[in-house]
């Protein structure tokens, strides 16, 4: 007998979680549910680059929409490839601005004049005199 009481624990740990949560309105991310959240992470993405606000957003994202949330490195990797796409979409998008006359002109902007500032930065900011603490 002992050890049909072992199952019977056994079942009811492993079945009680999934059934409460349906019980509560909630369900695992299906395909198409985890499609729109790659879809959603990734507009959100073309807004913002943080990492860490992404996540937070996608885990608001499946609340409000009742899934439970899968692991959180599955969502962290959706996350990254999101800021991925965003970030192709992005250079997409603008590539036409990029002409070669206005990338030799942003090139330009990264050049330093090397007589603008000294080349070493001894003595910068300029020290402090230093005088002995009044004791």
């Amino acid at each position: 007998m002992a050890p049909l009481c072992s199952r019977v624990v056994t079942v009811q740990r492993d079945l009680a979680p999934p059934l409460v949560a349906q019980y509560l309105g909630w369900r695992p991310p299906s395909t198409l549910e985890l499609k729109e959240l790659d879809e959603f992470l990734l507009a959100r993405a073309m807004e913002h680059d943080s990492p860490t606000l992404l996540f937070r957003l996608a885990c608001e994202y499946l609340i409000s929409a009742r899934v439970i949330r899968p692991g959180p490195v599955i969502v962290v990797k959706r996350v990254a490839h999101a800021r991925e796409e965003a970030q192709r979409e992005t250079f997409a998008r603008l590539a036409h601005e990029f002409t070669d006359v206005r990338r030799a002109a942003l090139d330009g902007l990264q050049v330093t004049d090397p007589r603008s500032r000294p080349h070493d930065c001894d003595g910068w900011p300029p020290a402090r005199s230093r005088r002995p603490r009044p004791r």
